[in-house]
């Protein structure tokens, strides 16, 4: 054959023949049946080349569900056996059926499943009803499905489906079958938490484990020891540490190094992935960033700074990782973590753990513009709420009062503001309490170098070296803005429509509503006193002092309102049958003490003392004067007390002058101090609440034995009896 033009040969095919023998079969040259035919595949027999293929009609649905069903058939060995186990589980899954028709159900299904468990737990229908077979069956079927499942369970928890049917036995498996389930993942706790699906597998056993367990699970991720061995050693003598301060305050720092790179391995993809849901991963990444040195903290913090945030903030643990990811990030990532804020600040207020990082935000990023855009604006939508809430009011607090004790206990403090990281190359040798306190002692005198000094800028673009830069030295994640200034620029800074103005409005429409709260009463008495140094007054700006006149007059009022109701109730006692009226706000107990607390803030000095004081001397002219006699003997002595330690010199000697007389036994001012006092009010509530107490119990043992309180009353009893005899 004569060679093509160039001297080359046909370059042969993957298979290494010619294009001249790509149709030759096993006989050595057999062309296909289409060529012997002289058409082309879909066309006539004899058909001319080049005709156009034959069609096939058009199917109608029927027989194209017909025809697909067989395909899959023949590609999937258990299609048939799922069909069938499907019609009987539509059954088995309504609500309206009895529990003996869906417990045959359920043996039916059992008995057509059972031995292909594992072969069908991986499919999207047959999963179901491995579920719900494991939820309706008996406890030896839940068994069976178990002890099938058992060799494929780390397999199933990463299918897309198989995972469900584990998270269903995890949930429903008994005390005694949970040990046995932890066995079977240990060593891979790690590998699951990093995957989609098998990371939900995790969730639930950690759900279900006790204190104990849980602390095994954790353990795992702190060294291989811990997977070889319970407690870490080989005779288990030392059990696996509830907390991993616990471990690091024993061992020595290159121990505690290795312990953080086994963790990294771990964590580190978990963050970057995003699969921060399951609160083990929220304890992990707490320890892992409380323990670190600070340039794996910067980093960890950049990775938490988006989505993932919102992903923890419910738990305590992840709240602790939230609050230090906003206290260790830079600008940038603080920038990234409000914007992903936005549209949850509600949720996150109401929120028994979620409000910390809320709480963080508000302490730490010195860009108010976005603060106000971001979190601020969101508060004021629901201020009402807010002020009562049991966790919103906190938020609202800090602004008012930061970091009051009262509304912020320490154990919540400690979370809210964790303590200050440096970065140095020592820090993981040194014990974790001398690197807190050398990093404490380091951003102290940072904030004494540039106090002022940046106090009115209104962004942090520059912070930590640059636009989203990363220091190199120094305390981790420093804020340079005054605290003072960042309250007064989040609070409004004398704008109209302000956040300062909103509580203001608030305080003055809702005033007997708030004093008579709980928590709305504490955030009136922070609003009547202008806030913390007299804040909230410079954030009113032009007419500050009218605006917390009104708040005060409206209080006044509502004292002076519910005195007046509760004296024409007694007058007409039938009328006050009828129509209750809300207890007096001077004996209320939420409402007298806030009055009490506000009124002895007036000899405080400051702004905030001089506003009390002017509320304390309308209280007295608009409430209390002439009114001593009736109050004086009730739970409201303690306002009437506290008045006589007020700052207001003429309001103290026009109340000794009326209660002089009203007072026996003892010296004006010791029945004063002895009121004001927290021991002398906690006597006095505690004789209140015994009494109560004891009444309380009279009534039910009264109204539990009424037969035998008859009986004794119409028999004698044994010993008058005999003295008759």
């Amino acid at each position: 054959m004569a060679r093509p033009q160039g001297g080359k040969r046909p370059a042969p095919d993957r298979a290494g023949a010619s294009p001249a023998k790509r149709h030759k079969g096993a006989g050595g040259g057999a062309r296909p049946a289409y060529a012997a035919k002289g058409g082309k595949p879909g066309g006539k027999p004899g058909a001319k080349p080049g005709a156009k293929p034959h069609v096939p009609e058009k199917l109608n649905r029927k027989e194209r569900k017909e025809l697909d069903r067989a395909r899959k058939a023949r590609k999937h060995k258990n299609f048939n056996l799922i069909q069938e186990v499907v019609l009987l589980w539509e059954e088995a899954r309504r609500q309206d059926i009895t529990a003996e028709k869906r417990s045959k159900l359920v043996s039916a299904i059992m008995g057509k499943i059972q031995g292909r468990i594992a072969e069908l737990a991986g499919s999207h229908s047959a999963s179901r009803v491995i579920q719900t077979c494991a939820k309706h069956g008996t406890p030896a079927e839940r068994a069976t499905i178990l002890k099938e499942l058992e060799p494929k369970l780390l397999e199933l928890s990463k299918s897309p489906y198989g995972h469900f049917v584990v998270t269903k036995l995890v949930s429903l498996a008994p005390k005694e079958q949970l040990p046995g389930l932890l066995k079977a993942f240990r060593g891979h706790l790690g590998e699951l938490l990093r995957h989609p699906a098998g990371n939900h597998v995790v969730d639930d056993l950690y759900a279900v484990a006790d204190a104990r367990q849980r602390n095994l699970m954790a353990a795992e991720f702190y060294g291989k020891e811990y997977v070889l061995f319970e407690g870490g050693t080989l005779n288990n003598a030392e059990g696996a540490p509830a907390h991993l301060a616990e471990l690091m305050a024993r061992v020595d720092g290159a121990k505690q190094r290795s312990i953080i790179q086994h963790m990294s391995k771990d964590l580190i993809p978990i963050m970057e992935k995003g699969l921060v849901d399951c609160p083990l991963v929220h304890r992990l990444l707490a320890e892992f960033m409380e323990f670190s040195p600070a340039s794996v903290v910067a980093d960890a913090a950049e990775n938490l700074s988006g989505d993932p945030l919102l992903h923890m903030v419910h738990t305590k643990d992840g709240a602790k990782a939230a609050c230090m990811t906003l206290a260790y990030g830079t600008a940038k990532d603080r920038k990234k973590a409000l914007k992903c804020m936005k549209g949850h600040v509600g949720a996150m207020a109401r929120d028994e753990w979620g409000h910390l990082a809320l709480i963080t935000a508000l302490s730490v990023v010195d860009d108010t513009t976005l603060l106000r855009k971001s979190i601020v604006v969101e508060l004021q939508k629901d201020l009402a709420e807010l002020a009562e809430h049991k966790y919103g009011y906190r938020v609202l607090a800090q602004l008012l009062h930061p970091w009051c004790g009262r509304y912020l206990p320490p154990q919540l403090a400690a979370v809210a503001r964790p303590p200050s990281k440096e970065y140095s190359a020592e820090a993981m040798r040194r014990p974790q309490h001398e690197v807190v306190a050398a990093a404490k002692a380091a951003a102290e005198e940072e904030e004494e170098e540039q106090q002022g000094a940046d106090g009115a800028a209104e962004s942090d673009d520059d912070e930590e070296g640059g636009a989203g830069g990363r220091a190199t030295s120094g305390p981790l994640g420093l804020s340079k803005k005054d605290p003072d200034v960042r309250r007064k620029e989040l609070m409004g800074g004398g704008a109209p429509a302000s956040l300062a103005a909103a509580l203001c409005a608030l305080c003055a429409q809702q005033a007997g509503q708030l004093v008579r709260s709980q928590h709305g009463s504490d955030i009136l008495v922070e609003v009547c006193r202008g806030g913390e140094s007299g804040l909230l007054l410079e954030c009113l700006g032009e007419g500050a002092q009218e605006q917390l006149a009104a708040v005060h007059d409206a209080l006044v009022a509502a004292v002076a309102g519910s005195g007046e109701a509760a004296a024409a109730d007694d007058d007409d006692e039938e009328e006050g049958a009828q129509q209750q009226q809300q207890e007096p706000v001077l004996s209320h107990f939420f409402g007298s003490r806030a009055l009490r607390r506000l009124v002895l803030a007036s000899s405080d000095g400051g702004a905030a003392g001089e506003a009390a004081a002017a509320f304390a001397g309308k209280l007295w002219r608009g409430a209390l004067a002439g009114q001593c006699k009736q109050w004086v003997d009730t739970h409201a002595a303690k306002v009437i007390a506290a008045v006589l330690h007020c700052g207001d010199a003429a309001t103290k000697q026009a109340a000794a002058k009326e209660l002089k007389p009203l007072v026996k036994g003892c010296s004006l001012d010791e029945w004063a101090d002895r009121l004001t006092s927290k021991k002398g009010e906690g006597k006095q509530h505690g004789k209140q609440q015994q009494g109560k107490k004891q009444a309380g119990k009279q009534q039910q043992q009264a109204a539990k034995q009424p037969g035998k309180q008859q009986a004794a009353q119409q028999q004698p009893s044994a010993k008058k009896r005999k003295q008759k005899a």
